[in-house]
């Protein structure tokens, strides 16, 4: 038999504000430029 999913609950994006360190990130990221990308490592694995 299918189990049936409880059904999601929708994340606020005002609850995501209000948490501490993704406070600290999103003020981070307001002080950046609009053209600013942070430099991330590439592709370190081969395979």
């Amino acid at each position: 038999m299918d189990q049936e999913k409880p059904p999601e609950t929708p994340i606020c994006p005002l609850c995501l504000r209000a948490h501490p360190r993704l406070a600290r990130f999103i003020a981070w990221v307001a002080r950046r430029p609009p053209e600013f990308h942070s430099k991330t490592p590439g592709a370190r694995r081969k395979r």
